[in-house]
């Protein structure tokens, strides 16, 4: 029985460990205005010109 106990508790730990890493993660994407506005210009980029090439796909 101890030994299972010991088990939880390590695996509870370890899960703790991994939400932390994602949580710092997702703070600095919350920090970073300047990165999460390059990631919007370049996905507008990338649904601009898939918006071109389907326009030049009906035209033809």
């Amino acid at each position: 029985m101890l030994v299972q106990k010991k088990q939880i508790r390590q695996s509870k730990s370890l899960a703790q460990k991994k939400n932390l890493k994602n949580r710092t993660i997702k703070t600095v994407a919350r920090t970073s205005p300047v990165k999460n506005v390059r990631m919007v210009m370049t996905a507008g980029a990338v649904v601009n010109t898939v918006l071109a090439d389907v326009a030049l796909l009906h035209l033809l």
